[in-house]
This record gives C-alpha cells, structure tokens and sequence, in this order.
C-alpha cells in the first residue's frame, strides 16, 4: 500500500499483518474495527480517516500528517502523538 491513493476507501473488519502505507493519501477512509499489528503510516496524509475501534498495536506515525483530522475514537495500540 506504500504511496496508494485511498480516497473514501472502506476497508473496516478487516486483519492486516504489518501492512505498510508509506506515504499513503488515505484521505476520508475508514479502518473501522480493522486489526492491524505492525500498521506503518510513516509520511501518509490520513486527513478525515476514520480508525474507530481500530487495533493498531506497534504501529508507526512518523511524519504522518492529518492526525487531528482523524478520528480515533475507541481505537487502541500505538495511536499517534496527540491522540489519546
């Protein structure tokens, strides 16, 4: 998934093993319910995405930008800086 563009993309209940979205455009999205151990958003824009009750253990938010437009609520694991 490095560098996808994944605009309005509906991948919730879904299990992903360390799935790599460097660099991503995840605009508007949603990961609801979504497992994803290992998950690397490192440089993705994830503006407007939805991770409610996402489990995001491990994973990595280096450089990534659109956090506060997110949504997060119920999420657990590894959230990015300034979720909580």
């Amino acid at each position: 998934f490095r560098n996808a563009k994944m605009e309005n993309a509906q991948v919730g209940e879904t299990s992903f093993t360390s799935p790599d979205f460097t660099g991503a455009h995840i605009r508007a999205a949603s990961f609801e319910l979504t497992v994803s151990p290992g998950a690397i958003f490192d440089g993705a824009n994830i503006d407007g995405t939805d991770f409610k009750s996402a489990s995001l253990d491990r994973a990595s938010w280096k450089g990534t930008t659109g956090i506060m437009s997110a949504l997060f609520e119920m999420a657990t694991g590894a959230l990015p800086p300034g979720v909580s």
